[in-house]
């Protein structure tokens, strides 16, 4: 997939439901088989709409949206990458066209 053709994106508030739902479904679905609940509770409840807003409005967050489908995001704050989430069925896999 050539550069230009990567869809990627800023983040707008209207993404916030799409994203939230991107970070808690990758959180139960990737953190399962290594983590127990309680940890994983713990992402679900460091990860909650309302960080996800609040580092969008201090930084800058982007979302990877093949299709019109958001299947990845993360942010930037400052020199910091913040919750980097790729939705399982897009993990691990080459994104170039076949």
């Amino acid at each position: 997939m050539a550069e230009q053709d990567v869809p990627l994106r800023r983040f707008r508030p209207r993404d916030l439901e799409d994203v939230s739902r991107l970070v808690t479904g990758t959180i139960e679905a990737s953190y399962a088989p290594v983590y127990p609940r309680e940890a994983i509770d713990f992402f679900l409840e460091y990860h909650t709409v309302e960080q996800i807003m609040e580092n969008a409005d201090r930084g800058c967050t982007f979302v990877l949206e093949p299709g019109g489908r958001i299947v990845g995001t993360g942010t930037l704050l400052g020199t910091t990458i913040k919750r980097v989430f790729v939705h399982p069925s897009r993990q691990r896999r080459d994104t170039a066209p076949s």
